[in-house]
This record gives C-alpha cells, sequence and structure tokens, in this order.
C-alpha cells in the first residue's frame, strides 16, 4: 500500500509551490460545482469505505460522516470562488476524523496572504520561526490573538484541516495556519495577537498583504515542522544510526547496508532508528531491521493483536475490486497474494455481500493488548527510536513494533492512522481536486495506531540533526 502518508503536510508543501487554480476558466456557478464533487466525495466513502457497512459496527464513523456531509452542504451557498470550494471539499474530508482521507488539489492553491511573520507548533508553544521588521521577533511565543488563547486559536484555525485536534501531531503539522491564510472564507482571520518575548508581553497588530513571489522561500523555510533522517547506516561516537525517511520501495538498499553491518550493529551500546519526516510506505522494511538486528524470533513473539478475532477484510464494491487488479499488475512479486484477494472479491460481489468474509461471531478489537518485550539476547544494547510529527501509517506500525520490542521512543509523538487501510484516490467531476477512502478493514486491530508518545521528548528544533546525535544518547541513558 502507498499511503497518504503525512497528507495534510504535503499538501501545505504543495500549496506552497504550486500555482493556482485558474479561477477565471472555470464555471462561476461555484455552489453548484462544489455540489457536484461534494456528492462524488460522499458517494466514493458510501460506496467503498468499510465503515459504512452496519456489520462492521462502527457507528462513530457513519455518525461523523453524516455530521460532516451536513456541515459542508450548509456552506454551499456561501461558496463564491476556489477557495469556497476547496474549504468545503476540504472540510469534509477532516470531518470523517481519518488522516488518510483527504481532498487534494490538483494545482497547488497558493497561500493568499500573511502578516508578515510566520508561527509553529513546537512541544506545547506556537513560535515564531519567520519574521520581518515589526513582527514579532524570531523564538517568540504566541500567547492570544483577539482574546483567543493560542491553543485554542490553532484548534479554529486548522479546523478544516485536522482530522483529530486531540493528536498533536495533526496540529503541529498544520500549524503553519494559524497565520497563513488560504482564503478559507469559513475562518476568520486574527487581527490583534499577543506574544511573550524575553518574558515580556507583546502585543502586534496583524498587517495581512498578499504573499508575493519573494515571499516563498522565506516561508518554506519557516515551516520547521519536522524533520529530515535522510537515508542509510552511521557512526555518531558509540552509536550506529539508521536512518528511513520513508518506507517506500527505495529504501531496501538501506536494509542490504543493516544486513551488511549486522555484527557491528549487534556489538554497539546504542541504536538509533531515526524515522524523522517518515510518512508511510511498507511495514516491512521495519520489520526486516528489527528482525536483522534482534533475531526473527523476538519479531515474531509480536504480531500484532489488538484482542480481537475477526478476519481483515475489503469492502466488495466493483471499483475496489479494480483495485486488487491494479496492485497485481503493478506488484508482480504479489500478484498471487493480490489475485487471491481479487477472488474473494469476486465472491462476495457475485453473492451480493459488501465484506469479502463473514464478521459473523468475531469480536471486533477495542484496544490493545499490551505484552512484556520478548528477549533479544543477540542485541544486548539499547534500542532508541526517533520519531517526530510525520510519522503516520506504516511508520507508526513500526513504532508500535518496535515499542514491543522494547524500543525507548524520542523525539516528538507520532500521529494515528486508524484501522482502515489501502488508501484510492479519484478525481472528482469537477476536474479540479481529487478526493481518497479506505478499501480494508483489520478489525483485530485497535480502532487507533498510537499516537505514540516519547518517553523523553526532544525540547529543541526536531529538524537539527546535530543537537539530536548530542542530545539522543544522553536522553537514553537515564533511561
Amino acid at each position: 500500500m502507498k499511503p497518504f502518508a503525512r497528507l495534510i503536510l504535503a499538501l501545505a508543501a504543495a500549496c506552497l509551490s504550486g500555482p493556482a487554480f485558474a479561477q477565471d476558466a472555470a464555471p462561476t456557478d461555484w455552489p453548484a460545482l462544489t455540489r457536484t464533487d461534494l456528492q462524488a466525495a460522499a458517494a466514493l466513502i458510501r460506496d467503498n469505505h468499510p465503515a459504512m457497512v452496519p456489520e462492521v459496527g462502527d457507528a462513530a464513523f457513519t455518525a461523523r460522516f453524516a455530521a460532516s456531509l451536513t456541515k459542508a452542504e450548509a456552506r454551499l451557498p456561501q461558496v463564491r470562488d476556489a477557495d469556497g470550494m476547496a474549504a468545503t471539499l476540504r472540510g469534509f474530508a477532516s470531518g470523517l476524523g481519518d488522516d488518510h482521507i483527504a481532498w487534494a488539489p490538483k494545482s497547488g492553491l497558493p497561500v493568499k496572504s500573511w502578516p508578515g511573520f510566520m508561527v509553529v507548533k513546537r512541544g506545547a508553544d506556537l513560535v515564531v520561526t519567520v519574521t520581518e521588521a515589526g513582527g514579532p521577533p524570531e523564538g517568540a511565543r504566541l500567547v492570544a490573538c483577539d482574546g483567543t488563547p493560542a491553543e485554542t486559536l490553532l484548534r479554529q484555525r486548522t479546523a478544516d484541516r485536522v482530522p483529530d485536534p486531540d493528536i498533536a501531531a495533526q496540529l503541529t503539522v498544520n500549524s503553519i495556519w494559524v497565520v497563513l491564510d488560504d482564503g478559507n472564507p469559513f475562518i476568520a482571520r486574527p487581527r490583534q495577537c499577543r506574544f511573550e518575548a524575553e518574558g515580556q508581553p507583546l502585543d502586534v497588530a496583524l498587517n495581512w498583504r498578499p504573499v508575493t513571489a519573494e515571499d516563498f522561500p522565506r516561508i518554506r523555510a519557516g515551516r520547521r515542522l519536522t524533520g529530515h533522517a535522510g537515508y542509510g547506516v552511521r557512526a555518531v561516537g558509540d552509536a550506529r544510526w539508521i536512518a528511513f525517511e520513508s518506507f517506500d520501495d527505495s529504501v531496501a538498499p538501506v536494509v542490504e547496508a543493516v544486513r551488511a553491518k549486522q555484527a557491528e550493529l549487534r556489538a554497539a551500546p546504542l541504536v538509533v532508528i531515526d524515522l524523522r519526516g517518515n510518512g508511510g510506505g511498507n511495514s516491512r522494511f521495519g520489520d526486516q531491521v528489527a528482525a536483522i538486528l534482534l533475531g526473527e524470533d523476538p519479531v515474531k513473539a509480536i504480531s500484532s493483536s489488538g484482542g480481537g478475532d475477526c478476519p481483515t477484510v475489503w469492502r466488495a464494491s466493483p471499483d475496489n475490486r479494480k483495485s486488487l487488479t491494479a496492485y497485481a499488475a503493478r506488484m508482480p512479486d504479489a500478484a498471487d497474494y493480490w489475485n487471491a484477494e481479487g477472488a474473494e472479491m469476486d465472491a462476495a460481489l457475485a453473492a451480493g455481500r459488501p465484506l469479502t468474509a463473514s464478521l459473523d461471531g468475531c469480536t471486533v478489537a477495542t484496544g490493545r493488548v499490551q505484552l512484556p518485550p520478548p528477549p533479544h539476547p543477540l542485541f544486548p544494547g539499547k534500542l532508541v527510536v526517533l520519531t517526530d510529527a510525520a510519522c503516520f501509517s506504516s511508520c507508526t506500525l513500526v513504532v508500535d513494533h518496535l515499542l514491543r520490542l522494547g524500543a525507548i521512543q524520542v523525539g516528538a509523538a507520532t500521529n494515528a492512522p486508524t484501522r482502515y487501510m489501502e488508501v484510492r484516490s479519484v478525481d472528482l467531476p469537477s476536474g479540479l481536486g481529487s478526493f481518497s477512502t479506505l478499501q480494508k478493514a483489520a478489525l483485530s486491530a485497535p480502532p487507533l495506531f498510537g499516537p505514540f508518545d516519547p518517553a523523553v521528548p526532544f525540547p529543541g528544533d526536531i529538524t537539527d540533526t546535530a543537537a539530536l546525535e548530542a542530545w539522543v544518547p544522553v536522553a537514553a541513558a537515564g533511561l
């Protein structure tokens, strides 16, 4: 599966680099155009997402679907342009409560205006990272705007982007939008903000102005939300670092480098698996590294269990069936597996069943069973996993497995995918955007994988690799 890993962050990056919608070339009846796309997006979820099947028993998801659709429909009369359309569709997606489900523009929807400075979430605070003359100094902490406390303001300004505001990582990657404006007509811009700078209060009137081409490099530079682990195996003093900035197919050489250095890694007193910036891919790469380092037996011993005994099922639909055909063609080494899954779906479709297997008599998991880590005598050292807010999808699965194996998590909290998987995206009728759904449910898994909070949070800039290399051994030594 290639997930929409860290999708909101990717959208933010696209927004800061791509061209705008060609609004003057698009139809002028924006409410009608938006309604058509909204109906298509709702049908995509209704007809293809496993949670919409009553047998699955996910009343919370179906309630969110109904509420989010009602909210989006109520906005339609107020849609006047592409910005209103984007806000309506993006808000519908975020209201479903799953960061894998998203509306994505076909061309970049740029930042429209800003006050000459920006803030990002760092720990519990919103901190200025870019500024100009007359603005708050870099490093100043946002206290409130227009009488609204900073934490509340963050939730208000990102309400159409954050599926679950109780997950800190989702707030972190969207925190740039507190004082960046994307033209959303449904969320008010702040006018007057109070900061704390060097222990002193500072009131700043926000002078909103259009973003220029010269501003974009500064905005990109200020978006220090997540780190860049890079790729490879390296020595840092006595420790060894294994870096995976993603788990896509390109990381196979890193796994082989770990295999080649197995003896060296097993002899190290500290091994750090750096997952900063990792939005997912295929969790098997993480499991392979764990097996090389710790041995096959411990990895087999932590096979995932959420306490349920239900099968993993696909939502049976003609379009989901096409996905299985496409997977078999794209991954010939696993074609037999995908073809077998396809045969099960064919049988379900022929019988008129909404799922590829029956859930009669099974128990859907409600949480995760916590077991002590299995022994791993082949590696007597300390294993540390370094994470940040980008960690999502397969990355969180790998973190879960590493923690079950006794690893120590440091850095920043991860995001949290749901038990639904296999993302599929389709173009909407307007041609201006796409919408995604999920097709498969692991009902013996917990409802959420994560978020995973570090045993020791990093107090500094998570993008500063040199600082982390000095800090991690000290942090790990105390645990």
